[in-house]
């Protein structure tokens, strides 16, 4: 016990010798933190190999922990540039975005709807690069253990007004309307507001994606300890049926292909010990359900 709670000594292998073989004596012996044992009466060429083998173990976990020191040090150099990369882009397509803006203003206000529609389009695509390259980074962030989960006190229908204010930031359908449905007993939880804004756009845009007539609705209901989001849509569907699927395991289907969005919103859901699940019929549409924890409010450790 000595040995394996003093850090200098806690990575040596222990054999033990003994003439006790019994079941609760060698339970023990493992539990202490033996990793193997030799019985009495001792045979050299036995004590050898079993040294061997372990000296063979530990220099072989000892090269394994170097290459992942060395692999995680990559990953983190090439995170970090691809960090730059996308925050560089950034600045580029705000300026294309606002000359987009002021161009179809100036289109509209000329008479020219068909130039003023081109620019609409120059503005949905920005949109879509834009959420991309922060979709990657916020996976970046994720992959590299940077993400902190950040609990503040609000109330459910200020994430609810919220939300429904990014709808209009959204790439706009002419046949397909949106409704947030507030709470009519609101109360204060503390959440990663944050994250589930995220969360929630990128189910929303799955969406919208492939609604092309209906209603996108949000509903939110508060239970005992979680809150569970549900966006129900009329679109195409995902591409087979499901009843109250995990979307992890929709998105570790081999004949399955998604967008980051989605993979965005389980890495999240699991950051925040949620879950999210799937309804979806094809051709009739879907629900999902995003249900995350949240803290009382007596019990809050507001970061």
């Amino acid at each position: 016990k000595r040995l394996k709670a003093n850090p200098d000594t806690a990575d040596i292998p222990i054999i033990f010798v003994t003439a006790m073989t019994d079941e609760k004596h060698l339970s023990e012996a493992y539990r202490v933190g033996g990793i193997d044992y030799i019985t009495k009466p001792i045979r050299r060429s036995e004590v050898v190999s079993r040294v061997e083998t372990q000296l063979k173990i530990i220099s072989l976990f000892r090269f394994q922990q170097n290459i992942i020191g060395t692999l995680n040090d990559k990953l983190e150099g090439i995170t970090n540039d691809f960090t730059h990369f996308g925050q560089n882009l950034r600045g580029p397509l705000s300026v294309i975005m606002g000359y987009s803006e002021m161009m179809k203003t100036d289109a509209a206000d000329e008479g020219l709807h068909g130039f003023a529609q081109g620019q609409i389009a120059i503005e949905n695509s920005c949109y879509q690069i834009n959420r991309v390259i922060s979709n990657l980074l916020d996976l970046a962030k994720i992959d590299s253990n940077k993400a902190e989960i950040i609990a503040e006190e609000c109330t459910i229908n200020t994430i609810l007004r919220n939300l429904s204010s990014h709808f209009n930031s959204f790439p706009r359908k002419d046949n397909v309307s949106h409704k947030v449905n507030l709470l009519h007993s609101d109360c204060i939880v503390c959440v990663d507001h944050g994250k589930i804004i995220k969360i929630m756009q990128n189910l929303i845009e799955n969406a919208l994606k492939f609604s092309n007539s209906g209603e996108i609705s949000v509903d939110c209901f508060k239970n005992s300890h979680s809150l569970q989001f549900v966006i129900t849509d009329h679109g195409t569907g995902f591409h087979e049926d499901f009843t109250d699927q995990p979307l992890q395991s929709i998105l570790t289907h081999k004949k399955n292909s998604n967008g980051l969005g989605l993979s965005l919103c389980a890495k999240l859901c699991n950051l925040m010990g949620g879950q999210i699940t799937v309804c979806s019929k094809k051709k009739m549409g879907s629900k999902v359900t995003f249900d995350v924890p949240f803290q009382e409010r007596q019990q809050a450790n507001i970061a």
